[in-house]
């Protein structure tokens, strides 16, 4: 069986401060994998490596998810026929679920409510008491 040599990669122009820069600002994954000649898995780990801490990276996936928020909204308001609408609303309302899902925190916080389940239970017993003789005798 004859082997295929790989194909070589080309070199990305991109830096990963860009990408971030970019996504943060609105622009989606698959526009940058298209843009920058990559897939979306290098750009997942690119956006999750370059950032120092959990918390910054907390920050930039709000900051791309909100951004996405505002371009589906965007859209929605610019759409002229029935498909673009349905499109639009269709991503609007995924947008909305996955930032949701990703800061439940921030969009839509669980109400806790606790229920007190404890039963008491009185029993009140009257009785009267009768008084046997014990000493009498019974013929």
């Amino acid at each position: 069986m004859r082997q295929v040599p790989a194909k070589p990669r080309k070199a990305n122009k991109a830096n990963p401060e860009q990408l971030l820069q970019e996504y943060a600002s609105g622009v989606t994954l698959p526009d940058l994998a298209k843009r920058y000649g990559m897939c979306r898995a290098t750009i997942y780990q690119w956006l999750l490596g370059c950032t120092s801490s959990r918390a910054e990276h907390r920050e930039l996936i709000q900051k791309g998810l909100i951004a996405r928020i505002a371009h589906a909204d965007e859209m929605l308001e610019n759409a002229t026929d029935k498909i673009d609408i349905m499109r639009a609303r269709e991503l609007a309302r995924y947008t909305r679920m996955d930032f949701e899902r990703r800061c439940p925190e921030l969009y839509a916080p669980k109400q806790y409510q606790q229920a007190d389940t404890t039963i008491n239970v009185i029993v009140q017993r009257e009785r009267q008491a009768t008084v046997i003789d014990a000493t009498a005798s019974h013929d």
